[in-house]
């Protein structure tokens, strides 16, 4: 056999092992393959097939090469462009060791092609519903809210002294403020003290 037809027996044999996801991704709630759910298994595998393998790293790429060990110049090679792990409260060893390990995993994935799921999907709107953003937007009125806009007036209900428009008896307590004048909202309620500071400011 050449060595496309033994890396496809081996990726066969691997994916007839049903191998089982140990990481773990608390923050965004999926499992991922780690170095030691197949790498044991490939090496067995290739073993068989009189495969074997090459990995390694520089400043910029990272590289897998797949050798057949019956006939040494036929290889397949597998490469990435790396990118750095910023593990948090690792030292720069660590995390440089992190890095040498997550490439050797997608390359192994790549090789063998071992599926898992998108890892992007799990992630996508999860800082957004951390953090909504501030536009804000006036909170919306509860079910409950009945509008009187288009109730007559009668003695259940006020009258705002800005916009004269009708509200419930006791809103119109609750919002008598220093002038002891009824308003439906702050907004009326800033249109009323600017008037009240022209008219001053005119007297004055």
């Amino acid at each position: 056999m050449n060595i496309y037809e033994k890396l496809q027996g081996a990726r066969v044999e691997l994916q007839a092992l049903e191998l089982k996801k140990s990481g773990e991704n608390k923050f965004a709630k999926f499992n991922y393959f780690e170095l030691g759910d197949f790498l044991p298994s490939i090496n067995i595998i290739f073993n068989k097939y009189q495969l074997c393998t090459n990995f390694s790293i520089s400043n910029e790429n990272a590289c897998l090469i797949i050798i057949n060990g019956e006939k040494p110049d036929e290889t397949i090679v597998y490469t990435s462009p790396i990118a750095s792990a910023d593990v948090k409260g690792c030292t720069p060893i660590q995390s440089l060791g992190a890095t040498h390990t997550y490439m050797k995993r997608y390359l192994y994935l790549n090789a063998l092609e071992i599926v898992e799921a998108d890892i992007l999907d799990p992630l996508v709107g999860k800082d957004d519903k951390k953090n909504p953003p501030n536009n804000n937007t006036p909170p919306a009125a509860p079910d409950n809210f009945q509008s009187t806009d288009n109730l007559p007036f009668s003695e259940e209900f006020g009258e705002c002294c800005e916009c004269h428009k009708q509200m419930p008896e006791k809103f119109v307590k609750q919002s008598e403020g220093k002038y002891g004048l009824p308003f439906c909202s702050k907004a009326c309620l800033d249109k009323h003290e600017l008037r009240q500071a022209a008219i001053n400011s005119n007297a004055g």
